[in-house]
Order: C-alpha cells, then structure tokens, then sequence
C-alpha cells in the first residue's frame, strides 16, 4: 500500500554495480531514567486507579515516562480519556458487572461511569504545558529523534520518512508531539492500523488510515509515524 517494490536477482554482482546500498546511520542517546509516576498520574491513581478500564492506560503512562518523558507520559490521557473514548470505557465498565460472579445494582455500575466522567473532566482542566519548557519533559530517545528529524526537515524539501514504533499509543504521541514541537516542514501523519479492542479506543477507521496513505504519498504529510517495531527511521529523496 505503500507502493513498496520488491525485486530478486541470481546475480547479486551485477545488482550491486547498478543499485548502490542505502546509507545507514546509527544514533546513540543517553541511558533512559527508570519509570516514574508524574504528579498528573499520581492523582489519577490516587481517584480512579481501582477502575479496570483504566488499568491499561495507567501503565503505558508510567512505561512513557522512561522512553519518552515526563510530557508525553501526561498526554497518554489527552486521548486515553477522549470524548470520543468515554462510551467506550462506560461499556467496558458496563460488560465487567455483567461478567461479575456477584450480581451488582445498577446503581454501582452508574457510580462507574460517572467516576471514567469525572477523570475526563481532570483531563479537561490539565495544563500540558510546551514539551520544550523543561529537559525532562521529553526523554534523551525522543529528543534525539526531535532533532534528527529537524535537520531534515529544517527548509522545504520533497524527503519523506517513516518512523516506526513498537506500540499504537507511541506512535500517536509522538505524531501528536512533532505536530506541537516540529519543523513548519515537517508534516506528521499516523498510521495504527483498526483495533476495536485497543484500550486507548483510537478509533482509527479504514477510511482514515487510506486517507493517510494517499496525503503521503502526494506530500500532504512528509513523516509517517505507524506501529510496528522499534524506532527506525527511513528518508527517502
């Protein structure tokens, strides 16, 4: 879909007179700080940290605050707690006493739903901030990759890239970061793939991501920003 070719060949001498190998760099950052619970997370915990259809998300923030910093461990929730996520959550919450061994009032499964409310209306109110007010605010791997992709996206330029990452929430931050902290060059897009039953509800429907793909490919967005593997980055000119 990406209009990706791949060719074979039984010589592969004559193959390397015509096509020269592509230029592979290598980038070290400074050793990650371990996991921490940010001021944002401890008082999310510290409310609604018993409701299972958060659980998920209150880990990754933790894990992202290593990777990636102390801000886009916080903008987990940005999304996590969406407008457009909260029927979602109420029904995971609804489905959970279904499946309950005990058989519980409605009245508790409405207590529910208005706390998933309430941690949306403490998102609704959070400051974020800039990325680049603080140092820790953006983890060594991330603010690396910040300024990589600066350099090549410092002026106008038909260079594309592609950046991969092991999960769907990574690559939406960062997507969502270098909208906020790139380049006026630099075009972020995102491709996740559909995943109904994602935690986060990203909702990301075919339409969207086949949208996505054709803004690429005519340059409408330069940096590609999916779900699949580590950190790599592929420019091509």
């Amino acid at each position: 879909m990406l209009d990706s070719q791949i060719a074979t060949t039984n010589n592969l001498t004559l193959l390397r007179q015509s096509v020269g190998r592509p230029t592979e760099q290598t980038w070290t950052y400074e050793r990650l700080g371990a996991p921490f619970e940010t001021d944002l997370y401890k008082y999310l915990h510290s409310r609604f940290g018993d409701l299972q259809g958060l659980e998920k998300l209150f880990y990754f923030s933790r894990e992202a605050s290593s990777t990636m910093g102390k801000w886009c461990s916080d903008w987990v929730w940005s999304y996590g707690l969406g407008e457009d996520v909260l029927p979602k959550l109420e029904g995971q919450s609804d489905k959970s006493f279904m499946r309950s061994e005990h058989l519980l009032s409605p009245k508790r499964t409405e207590v529910e739903v208005k706390r998933i409310r309430d941690a949306r209306a403490v998102i609704m109110k959070h400051e974020f901030g800039d990325p680049n007010d603080s140092p820790d605010h953006l983890s060594s791997k991330v603010r690396l990759l910040h300024h990589e992709l600066s350099r090549y996206f410092e002026r106008h330029t038909d260079t594309k890239c592609i950046v991969f990452t092991n999960q769907r929430h990574t690559a939406r931050i960062l997507k969502d970061l270098f909208s906020r902290i790139g380049t006026q060059y630099l075009r972020p897009g995102l491709l996740i793939g559909v995943r109904s039953s994602d935690p986060g509800c990203m909702n990301v429907s075919c339409r969207q991501q086949i949208m996505t793909l054709m803004k690429f490919r005519n340059g409408k967005v330069n940096c590609l920003v999916g779900s699949a593997g580590k950190f790599n980055l592929v420019c091509t000119d």
